[in-house]
């Protein structure tokens, strides 16, 4: 993936953050937005605008972000600014050398199969604390997921990617608060370390099968199918790296 110099990045940075109509250096509309829709500090919605770019590739690896620089553009103070890139920090995205350099963190292999051991790790637990408290409308809606990773994957996209909408649906449906609060950010990266895997048809065809028998033992509401099939899931997933 190509590292985008500095000031580029920046730009890019600008133009991901900001929403069509709020372009032009209308910058502070789009954070006046988030002031009212909700309680939350400046420095969530310059995360969220970070982590956006870091997601969708704008900011590649490697991408260098100066926080006097971003917090200028979108017409904050760097209080806000720094807040919000040393949460990314912690979730390992982003690192930062203190009075050199702070910048989009890379992907190596061994960060990408420690990723895949613990989203395999979790993936499982959730799905065996979620089981017992589903109800049918529970059920029918994680079918409908099902549905639509299984789709994801016939098209083409990143299985691993993919698959974790639903998990996510799952640790919602268990309703342990702290759980949730900590999949948070924790799932910003696992979905950035793991989108560049490369997968191929029989990949993509085997992690079909084992939604096809989730789905299966959700119907049936079999928590130890449904474990056992998103564990061999996540096996599939470790031949990736290796």
């Amino acid at each position: 993936m190509p590292v985008l110099p500095e000031s580029d990045a920046q730009d890019e940075l600008e133009r991901a953050a900001v929403p069509s109509g709020a372009r032009g250096g209308h910058l502070t509309q789009a954070l006046d937005a988030s002031r009212d829709t909700a309680p939350a500090r400046l420095s969530d919605a310059v995360f969220e605008r970070v982590r956006d770019a870091i997601l969708d590739g704008t900011l590649a690896p490697g991408s260098m972000i100066r926080d006097g620089e971003l917090a200028k553009r979108l017409e904050v103070s760097r209080m806000p600014v720094r807040e919000a890139l040393q949460r990314l920090a912690r979730i390992g995205v982003i690192e930062v050398s203190a009075s050199r350099y702070t910048r989009v963190s890379r992907v190596t292999p061994r960060l990408a199969r420690e990723t895949l051991e613990l989203a395999g790790g979790l993936a499982t637990s959730i799905v065996a604390l979620a089981m017992p408290l589903l109800t049918p409308g529970d059920r029918r809606e994680l079918t409908r997921i099902i549905r639509g990773a299984t789709k994801a994957v016939i098209s083409g996209g990143p299985a691993v990617v993919a698959t974790r909408p639903l998990y996510r649906e799952f640790a919602r449906l268990t309703s342990n608060g702290f759980m949730i609060a900590m999949l948070a950010d924790i799932e910003i990266a696992i979905q950035r370390n793991l989108a560049h895997l490369a997968e191929d048809d029989e990949h993509r065809r085997d992690v079909r099968e084992t939604l096809d028998e989730l789905r299966d033992a959700l119907e049936r509401g079999d928590a130890a199918s449904a474990v056992a099939a998103v564990a061999r899931q996540h096996r599939l997933h470790d031949r990736l790296v290796g």
